[in-house]
């Protein structure tokens, strides 16, 4: 038996359907606007250089220093960027996920100074 509170205040008790999913992340606790706006940003990518394009390859700073850009311009006070008029938030966002992409798939194209040397 499960109890959950409704916004009216009154507790609903029902049956729960298992389901093993213990130990599994819980996406839902992403805010959907964050989820969206990256959306919306790799949409913008996949209209400018076609769907997927990254997943060929890019070198591991490449993927980082576009991050840093977009964090460094919303340092300076610009909250969208100027050629697709979206937050560089969600800018940030694609490129740190294109660089988890490139971390795991592409190992080969880390020029990473530092992580290279350490192996």
């Amino acid at each position: 038996m499960k109890q959950v509170r409704l916004d009216s205040g009154e507790i609903v008790t029902f049956d729960s359907a298992k389901k093993n999913d213990q130990g599994k992340p819980r996406i839902s606790l992403i805010p959907a606007s964050y989820i969206n706006g990256t959306a919306t940003v790799f949409n913008f990518g996949a209209q400018k250089y076609g769907a997927d394009n990254f997943r060929q390859g890019l070198s591991h700073s490449r993927c980082l220093d576009a991050a840093l850009r977009h964090i460094t311009a919303i340092l300076g006070g610009e909250e969208k960027d100027i050629e697709s008029g979206l937050p560089h938030i969600y800018h940030a966002s694609c490129s740190l996920s294109m660089y988890d992409y490139m971390r795991i798939n592409h190992p080969n194209l880390n020029d990473l100074f530092e992580i290279r040397n350490k192996k």
